[in-house]
């Protein structure tokens, strides 16, 4: 079971005294979560000798990458909100589902978030936006009248 320390103690007396103990890895504050993750990732790796297999779907000329949380189209990165990106990741993986707006919004917001059920119709309009040739005529993130939305996924790789 690999181990890593997460500590405000930061002086190389307290880091050692981590690793005698059995630590793998000693992470001083303040640190950001990305560089937990990348060292827990690695950790993993060196561990368990394993890496995570990239999950990248393409429909048209956008490309997206899960595994990264990456998103292209025409070969440009296209920067998306943390909530966009959580949105279309789902569609995805549910491509050719109508989904309703309340899973949509149960699903990505969270169960127990205070928004408005209009928050999925304005995310899905920067999608959109973002994502589409001519966005008042989506190809792909389309409008299931009287349900929700669905990414047609039919040229999806």
């Amino acid at each position: 079971m690999p181990i890593i320390f997460a500590s405000a103690r930061t002086s190389e007396n307290d880091r050692i005294t981590g690793f005698d103990l059995g630590g793998d890895d000693y992470l001083p504050k303040p640190y950001s979560l990305k560089e937990l993750l990348s060292r827990v990732n690695a950790l993993m790796r060196r561990t368990y000798g394993f890496t995570e297999q990239e999950e990248i779907y393409q429909y048209g000329q956008v490309e997206v990458n899960l595994s990264k949380r990456e998103v292209k189209k025409k070969g440009e990165s296209i920067s998306l909100s943390l909530k966009e990106f959580d949105l279309l990741a789902f569609l995805v993986r549910h491509k050719n589902q109508a989904i309703k707006k309340e899973t949509l919004l149960q699903e990505v917001w969270g169960a127990f978030s205070e928004v408005e059920l209009s928050t999925v119709a304005v995310h899905m309009r920067w999608l959109r936006e973002k994502l589409e040739d001519t966005p008042a005529k989506p190809v792909y993130l389309k409008t299931v009248w009287g349900v929700g939305y669905m990414l047609n996924g039919e040229e999806f790789k």
